[in-house]
Order: C-alpha cells, then structure tokens, then sequence
C-alpha cells in the first residue's frame, strides 16, 4: 500500500493538482469537450489559491487532529517507553532557554517528551528518525538527542533509531529495539495532524500505544486568515500528503 500512498500524495499536492488539473483542460479542449475544459482551466488555479490561505490549511490540520482521540499529558499512564518522532523539531536555539514547560515550546514534539520523562512515566526515550537532507551526515535522531539533553534529559535516558524514512520505518525499527528489552507499551509523541496515523501504524507493528500530541500552532493566529501564503502553501502540501497517507493507513487495517 506504500506505493498507493505515494499515488496519491503527488497530484495532491496543491501547485501538482493545478497542473494535473491545467493538462486535463488541455486534454479536453483537443477532445472538443469545451465546456469541460473550461471548468478545468477556472478551477486549476482556484486549487492552488485555495490551500495557500492560512484559514484552509488550518482547517484540514484540525481536520486531520480529530481522527485520534489524543490523550492530554495529565492523563498519561505509565509506559516502557516514550517515543518521539523525529519532525518539527525545530531551531537549535529554541533549546538554550533549557525549559521544557516554556510556553513557546507547545508545540515541541522533544519538550513533551521531556516533560513526559520528567513526570516519571517512562524511563527511556525513544527518539526515532534517519538521515534527512536536513541532517546531511546525521539523523534527525542524533539530532534531537543533541536538543533534549538541554532539557535535563541525560543521555542514558535516551535510545536512538536512527534508520527510518517514514511512519511504518520508524514503526518497524523501533519495534524491534522495543522487542529487544521487553517494550509492549509505549507513549507516542508527535504532531496533532501526523498523531491519527502514526498510532495505527505502531498499532500494526504491535505496540500498545497511547497517543500524545503536542500543542497545535494555527497559522492564522500570526498571519491573516484569509490572505494567501507561501507558509501556508507549503503547510497545505504536507496537511494534503498526511491526509492521503493516513487514508492508506485506514485500507491497510481492513486487510
């Protein structure tokens, strides 16, 4: 079904949409089909314009957060393990002010997982995510163990997976590091928008996980709602490809 999923992401990505969109006008104007083609050609554009505005791509995050009931950090049980997914983690110097409750840090996937280790409800963290190109000659998971030390974390409190490219990598490798010392029960921590299906993910790799978000940053409370945006563009892209990955997901467990 991974090859599915990537069937999908392409033409949904918006600026791909619109021209998806822009070749079947043209491929209806040769067909003489004029007032199809015309419909494509308005609405190739409007695609694009569309899901540049910070209102929509707030809605389709909020959207996608309500397809898992995440649990709130006080209502967390105990676990083997925390497990972080590398991602929207952030500048380095986020870290320096060396406070993992600090209200600019909400939406930080690693100070929640701080906080969770902090609180006693698990030993270990599990910081999964291979190399990126924005890690070159790294990991997003060597990296955030570099950034979660500021916290207090220690480094023997930390577990790396530093080979995974994607949700099920990340599910698979580190069942397998959980297999080794006896995990069942993990916390999993991500975004609000990736939560729903990295959760089914990890349940089909055979963890018990409870699901805890970080906190959600809406564009539209630092940039006009209703104005369009290369950030909100780009947020869209990525809002638009988790939607078709977690509707590939939720095929993969009728199997």
């Amino acid at each position: 079904m991974s090859g599915l999923g990537e069937l999908l992401r392409w033409p949904l990505e918006p600026l791909h949409g619109s021209l998806g969109l822009a070749a079947l006008a043209l491929l209806a104007a040769a067909l003489r089909w004029r007032r199809c083609a015309l419909a494509l050609l308005l609405i190739a554009p409007l695609w694009t314009l569309w899901w540049s505005l910070p209102v929509a791509a707030d809605g389709l995050a909020a959207a996608l957060a309500r397809g898992y009931p995440a649990l709130s950090e006080t209502r967390a049980r105990r676990a083997d393990a925390i497990v972080v997914l590398g991602g929207d983690i952030g500048r380095a110097d986020q870290y320096e002010a060396a406070d993992a409750a600090a209200p600019q840090l909400a939406g930080n996937r690693l100070a929640l997982g701080a906080r969770l280790w902090q609180r006693g409800l698990a030993p270990q963290i599990l910081l999964s995510g291979g190399p990126t190109a924005h890690t070159p000659g790294s990991s997003e998971a060597r990296r955030m163990a570099d950034s979660i030390r500021a916290f207090g974390v220690p480094a023997s409190a930390l577990v790396l997976e530093d080979r995974s490219r994607n949700t099920a990598d990340n599910a698979g490798f580190s069942r397998t590091i959980g297999a080794a010392r006896g995990w069942n029960d993990i916390i999993l921590v991500t975004s609000p928008e990736h939560l729903p299906r990295a959760v089914r993910t990890f349940e089909r790799a055979g963890w018990r996980v409870q699901g805890i978000a970080t906190a959600a940053t809406p564009l539209s409370d630092a940039l006009p709602p209703w104005r369009p945006s290369p950030r909100a563009l780009r947020r869209s892209g990525r809002f638009l490809k988790e939607a078709a990955g977690l509707c590939v997901a939720r095929l993969d467990t009728l199997h």
